[in-house]
């Protein structure tokens, strides 16, 4: 026998004949961990709500991949293959990343063989799924058998039950548990098992570990009590399918609907994306930044991926906005795009951040053309996971627009996908007559503004831009565009909303020009 390169633990386990999910060809653990808490004996324990020695009793260990779960025959023996636990949580379905099996030859076989004598001695058995139930029913005294999945009735024998008089099958409340009941009882008969089966449901809890978690001393009693309640097998019938036309309801006369969550009113509302749009150079990025700072100055957790400059650049122009200690940054390269590896967006923190900024969707969304119809939708999905996460941050994304300034660069299906565009309109310089609404009388936005803009800009430390909403879903009537200027002669760098002002120099100016008028005449 060759251990060459194993670890101290897998070559005393092949010994000494003990359960080992170190196997000396087993393959390293997906590395693709950002996603959660990787699984240890402590934080299982922690989890679970049992002693950590308690867990240890069953044999399992730390080991590099994760928590090593030994599976042990009826007699004690060891099984062919064992579990790893990499992680608490399902990686956002992607089982094999949470947890997985040893490879090499041999069946899959229940978890808890070993103490089935407990089972007979009882009269009765849980037949649950997966490791954490059977640690959960065990601490309690039930005797219980795990089944490693709602896909794996078939790892349950005949043999395994004999003696056994009864059977409780635990229903689960998420989308397996239907499936997994379903699978035991055809199971069941298949074995040629003869005695009395139970349908078990802890509703509205999902399983006897979530139970126990919920309140301890109380579990025995009310754990008892749903098994007096169990349904008889040959009773039980699976609940018809739900999908998602189950959801259509009248619409009632006084809706109760959750009132917008606004974090800067009528910009950003928590859980939806605003997309401001407008040409190079008129202070999108630095509107972005301000209102960056001021909700992380009032305790909102703030995050600015800024991959239009490198780390140094972006953290400087944070810095000069009061930034500094309070908005988290990911600038240049080490900002992930959203073409890159899809594991990076689907690992995001979305309970971490109440405001996220992109700057810019160019590039961000790098390889994605106005004119594309394929990659945008790929892109704009991670953000949109991001949104509609339950409890999602607002989400700020950044438009350049086309040099004629009519859209944005950007295949419509992203414009499509976003709650509110706010369209970036150049102030700087510019009088109003007061004979018009002042935001009809705005420049023109084009290249071909590009000279006169510069002109009246030149020089200046302050600018002024409109917002102008093209598009708006967040809740309410269709706000007034409105004004800022933006000064770069304070420290740190300022933003005040000149809307008032701009209404009244245009209302004095139309007087003023109806007095030359009067005077004239």
């Amino acid at each position: 026998m060759k251990l060459t390169g194993c670890e101290f633990a897998t070559a005393k386990a092949h010994i000494l004949g003990e359960p080992s999910c170190n196997q000396p060809t087993a393959k390293a653990a997906p590395q693709t961990g950002q996603a959660g808490t990787r699984a240890t004996i402590e934080t299982l324990a922690q989890a679970k709500k049992l002693p950590i020695e308690f867990l240890r009793s069953f044999g399992l260990e730390n080991r590099s991949q994760g928590v090593c779960i030994p599976y042990r025959l009826a007699d004690k023996s060891p099984a062919r293959r064992h579990r790893i636990r990499a992680f608490l949580e399902h990686l956002r379905g992607e089982r094999e990343k949470w947890c997985y099996w040893t490879p090499g030859p041999g069946e899959v076989e229940p978890y808890g063989l070993w103490r089935l004598a407990e089972a007979r001695k009882a009269g009765f058995l849980m037949l649950a799924e997966g490791e954490s139930d059977c640690w959960t029913l065990w601490f309690h005294g039930f005797p219980a058998l795990g089944i490693p999945g709602a896909d794996m009735a078939a790892t349950l024998k005949g043999e395994h039950l004999a003696g056994i008089a009864k059977v409780f099958i635990t229903q689960e409340t998420d989308g397996s548990g239907v499936h997994f009941v379903q699978n035991m009882l055809a199971r069941l008969k298949e074995t040629g098992w003869a005695g009395e089966s139970r349908i078990l449901s802890l509703v509205p809890v999902k399983d006897p570990s979530e139970l126990h978690c919920a309140d301890p001393a109380k579990f025995k009693a009310t754990f008892q009590s749903a098994l007096d309640a169990a349904q008889d097998a040959a009773k039980w019938k699976a609940p018809k399918a739900r999908t998602v036309w189950d959801d259509a309801s009248f619409v009632s006369e006084e809706e109760n609907d959750v009132p917008v969550d606004f974090l800067e009113e009528p910009v950003l509302a928590r859980g939806s994306l605003t997309e401001i749009s407008g040409p190079r150079g008129l202070g999108k990025s630095n509107y972005a930044r301000w209102v960056a700072v001021k909700l992380a100055r009032a305790g909102m957790r703030v995050l600015y991926l800024d991959r239009d400059n490198s780390p140094p650049k972006a953290r400087q122009a944070l810095r000069d906005w009061g930034g500094a200690g309070i908005v988290k940054c990911l600038a240049g390269e080490k900002a992930p795009p959203l073409l890159g590896n899809s594991a990076d967006w689907k690992a995001f923190p979305v309970q971490n951040y109440d405001l996220v900024v992109l700057d810019s969707w160019d590039s961000t969304a790098e390889g994605t053309g106005e004119k594309d119809s394929r990659l945008p939708p790929i892109a704009i999905s991670h953000i949109l996971d991001i949104v509609h996460a339950e409890n999602g941050p607002a989400v700020l994304v950044l438009m350049n627009t086309v040099k004629d300034g009519t859209h944005s660069r950007c295949s419509g299906v992203v414009e499509d996908r976003a709650d509110a565009i706010f369209e970036v309109r150049d102030l700087t310089g510019v009088q109003f007559s007061g004979q018009a609404p002042w935001w009809e009388a705005m420049p023109i936005v084009g290249a071909k503004d590009w000279a006169s803009r510069a002109t009246r800009r030149k020089e200046r430390e302050y600018y002024r831009m409109a917002l102008v909403p093209s598009k708006f879903k967040l809740g309410g009537p269709e706000p007034s565009p409105f004004a800022v200027e933006i000064d770069f002669r304070t420290s740190p760098f300022s933003i005040r909303d000149i809307t008032g002002e701009i209404d009244r120099e245009g209302e004095e100016s139309r007087q003023r020009k109806a007095a030359e008028r009067a005077e004239s005449v």
